[in-house]
């Protein structure tokens, strides 16, 4: 396995727009990411994962605004989230913008995004735009908090780091403004 540093951000940001999947730390623990319309990448996180394909993962986006092109976000849950919510602390539940259409999210009527706390996540969305992210761990073990403990068979690449926080971020519902977790 190939580890990485997080000052080597342009080569990072090239592995991921080659279709890799790369394990970082992310705003509340060590993550999995791939570009969010890349099938095959996408698909090689639930192979490393062993993940169960029901299960769905959200988006890492740089801000609420630019969420919006990805998914249905009024400006008044826009308000809301920025007003009630920091950075990172929070995955909204909405519906998928219709032009998001590759195989993966084709059929799907409802995507889960957060804006990212992490400066490292908002420079690396900046250059290969939003990320699927998701734990990085096999499906129903422990989360990951520490890039030495990850040896997920077919990972090629992880990033040394440390995660902003060890709690999980809030799944606020926006159909029924509801918490979830």
């Amino acid at each position: 396995m190939i580890t990485l540093q997080l000052n080597q951000i342009k080569e990072i940001s090239q592995i991921i727009a080659n279709g890799e999947v790369v394990a970082l730390p992310t705003d509340t623990i060590y993550g999995l990411v791939c570009k969010f319309d890349d099938d095959k990448a996408i698909n090689k996180i639930y192979q490393i994962k062993k993940r169960d394909y029901s299960k769905e993962m959200p988006i890492l986006v740089a801000s609420w605004e630019k969420a919006k092109s990805i998914g249905i976000i009024s400006d008044q849950l826009q308000s809301f989230l920025i007003n009630n919510f920091s950075a990172g602390k929070v995955t909204v539940i909405v519906l998928k913008q219709p032009s998001l259409n590759t195989s993966y999210w084709i059929n799907k009527k409802t995507i889960a995004i957060r804006v990212s706390a992490s400066h490292f996540i908002q420079k690396l969305i900046k250059l290969t735009g939003p990320l699927v992210a998701t734990s990085c761990n096999l499906s129903n073990e422990q989360p990951i908090n520490d890039y030495h403990n990850i040896k997920l068979p077919n990972l090629r690449y992880r990033v040394a780091g440390e995660i902003l926080t060890n709690k999980p971020s809030t799944i606020f519902n926006s159909f029924n403004d509801k918490i979830i977790r």
